[in-house]
């Protein structure tokens, strides 16, 4: 499956480089997050400094507050690389940072935290291990409960940080089958989740996981965006504008990132760019 992983991850990539320097702002700071994680080889890490040195050069200095978790993924991957942080941030996210960490043990500013002590290059205090083997009775299990199991797995694993050393297998059993039915939904952003989930657990490859990564693989447009939604598209009225390349930056990030942190050790609230800081050390001078 690695050699499938780098296949998509390579077009991934080239899909996220063509809308870089996208008219919107978001869209362009999306886009590097994807061709972050997508990098692999120095051809790709060359064009990617470029791109981003250039991205960096027009980008507007005044962070949208409204989605500072793009922000905050930017800056990591730029200070990764430069050593410096991007043009009006720093104070912000140091700011940002002495907020939340007094509040940090409120669920949902979690990830945010994370994502600031990645950024201020402070240290995260966890737990050694944690467990979710709690018994669940399969017969009276609601579907609608999913989305809080999830955000509890993602919450007391830290976003898959913490290490999980025993876990319940109707647990497992209910996201499996959560997982196909999410695949049948055509909802990549509920597949995703599940399969992060999973991987925080330490779920066994099986026939459902086999099933959703084969979907995925399917499911990647030439182009190298993931989600065909042109029937979705046809659906809206015409009148009603819709940024399709944000959905698909989205979608696309979303998914390939859930891939990586089901396939490989990487996890996004601590690995974020870690890739491509090393190797980059040699070819960014001439861009500084």
């Amino acid at each position: 499956m690695m050699n499938t992983l780098k296949k998509i991850q390579k077009k991934g990539f080239s899909f996220a480089i063509q809308h870089i320097n996208n008219t919107l702002e978001n869209n362009g700071l999306t886009a590097i997050i994807l061709a972050a994680i997508c990098c692999n080889t120095a051809n790709e890490q060359e064009v990617f400094l470029q791109k981003l040195s250039t991205f960096e050069e027009k980008r507007n200095s005044i962070i949208d507050v409204n989605n500072l978790s793009l922000s905050l993924q930017y800056a990591i991957i730029y200070y990764g690389i430069f050593k410096r942080f991007p043009k009006g941030m720093e104070e912000t996210i140091t700011d940002y940072y002495n907020l939340v960490s007094s509040e940090k043990t409120d669920t949902n500013l979690l990830s945010s935290y994370l994502f600031l002590s990645q950024a201020t290059k402070n240290s995260v205090a966890l737990r050694d291990s944690i467990s979710f083997n709690f018994d669940i009775d399969l017969e009276t299990f609601e579907q609608n409960t999913i989305p809080s199991l999830l955000n509890e797995i993602e919450n007391r694993t830290y976003y898959g940080i913490i290490p999980v050393i025993n876990t319940s297998p109707k647990l497992i059993a209910i996201l499996e089958s959560s997982l196909i039915e999410a695949c049948s939904a055509y909802n990549f952003q509920k597949i995703s989740k599940i399969l992060r989930a999973l991987s925080y657990l330490n779920a066994s490859k099986s026939l459902s996981i086999h099933t959703a990564l084969t979907f995925i693989k399917h499911n990647q447009h030439p182009k190298g965006f993931i989600g065909f939604y042109e029937k979705e598209f046809a659906s809206i009225p015409k009148d009603k504008k819709i940024d399709k390349t944000a959905i698909r930056l989205s979608s696309t990030l979303t998914t390939i990132t859930a891939l990586l942190e089901y396939h490989t050790k990487f996890r996004l609230h601590n690995s974020l760019g870690k890739n491509i800081h090393h190797e980059m050390e040699s070819l960014h001078t001439s861009f500084i």
